[in-house]
């Protein structure tokens, strides 16, 4: 009864710095060489070992792409010195600048099964909350546009897969992915967006299917699109956000991904201060990309605009699709 109190407590306190951190997702090891300054995130992966020096103990983390980062901890739980384990850690990245090494510190850890477990209890209870909300809804407001949350599938129902092959191996992948949407795109350019879209999502701890689930209903992937409203590009910047994001011309490629994935991510902030609930926050963030933040303010959510919202069920679809998720 004792281990298994401790173990509860454990886990608890994991998931309380989880949501102190606002962490809606795990990224993958490799965003640590993405990182310059100072961030906390959740990784993936597992621990094949670990040296003591100085009263520090320093955790092997294996990585996507088979090398190995160090994350260091002065008290780490006796579970991760036992072998190799499949962990999530919750850490702090430090880098100076792109050619300096990165510090990793680990701030809390827990096993992978039993982050995996607690997420597919939350998504499953998720889905059927709902499933209920749709049926009251649909039962009360037959004919009109409805606002509410609960006609959007929560994101990757199935419990989330991660992609922990390396980037060399993503990115072709992700650029054959994109040219079946966009056949008019070349290799090159394909690969290019796909780059970008690995790189800008590692940079930023974000989804890299997330990001192309924006962009496939966005633009289809076509880098000079303009929609009548003047939203340009792949990620269909409007000239004022493009401007506020630095982005000084929409209609390159990397530019434009930069600010893309770099307006997602704030969006994503901002919601999870206000639900704290992953699949609120992601809605939320979708539908301000869409209608912008003054909208969903005004309408305490998802507006009731019929192109909002289907633009958000759109992109979920898409992004479940990539997932896995049925």
């Amino acid at each position: 009864m004792l281990a298994a109190s401790a173990s509860s407590q454990s886990l608890k306190e994991y998931l309380a710095l989880r949501t102190k951190n606002r962490i809606v997702q795990a990224v993958s090891p490799t965003a640590i060489d993405q990182t310059v300054g100072e961030r906390i995130f959740e990784v993936q992966g597992v621990v094949k070992g670990s040296f003591g020096s100085d009263g520090v103990t320093s955790l092997m983390l294996e990585r996507p792409d088979g090398q190995t980062t160090l994350v260091e901890s002065k008290n780490p739980s006796a579970w991760l010195l036992s072998g190799e384990v499949a962990a999530r850690m919750i850490v702090k990245c430090v880098r100076s600048t792109e050619n300096s090494s990165a510090k990793v510190t680990l701030l809390g850890a827990a096993p992978e099964a039993e982050i995996q477990a607690v997420d597919v209890k939350y998504w499953t209870e998720e889905r059927k909350k709902r499933q209920t909300q749709v049926a009251k809804t649909s039962a009360s407001r037959k004919g009109k546009v409805r606002s509410s949350m609960g006609k959007y599938a929560p994101l990757g129902t199935t419990a989330p897969k991660e992609w922990y092959l390396p980037v060399s191996e993503q990115t072709p992948l992700y650029a054959s992915w994109i040219r079946q949407q966009n056949p008019r795109l070349s290799s090159n350019q394909a690969l290019e967006i796909a780059q970008g879209v690995i790189g800008f999502s590692l940079h930023y701890g974000i989804d890299a299917r997330l990001v192309l689930s924006v962009l496939f209903v966005e633009s289809g992937f076509k880098p000079n699109a303009t929609s009548n409203k003047g939203a340009m590009g792949l990620g269909q910047l409007m000239p004022s956000t493009a401007a506020q994001l630095g982005v000084k011309d929409a209609y390159n490629n990397i530019e434009n991904l930069a600010g893309s994935v770099k307006l997602i991510r704030k969006n994503i902030d901002q919601y999870w201060k206000q639900t704290g609930r992953s699949t609120d926050t992601v809605v939320l963030a979708l539908a301000a990309y869409n209608a912008g933040n003054g909208a969903v303010k005004k309408h305490g959510g998802v507006p009731p605009y019929r192109q909002t919202q289907d633009y958000v069920r759109k992109v979920i679809a898409v992004y479940n699709r990539l997932c896995g998720a049925q």
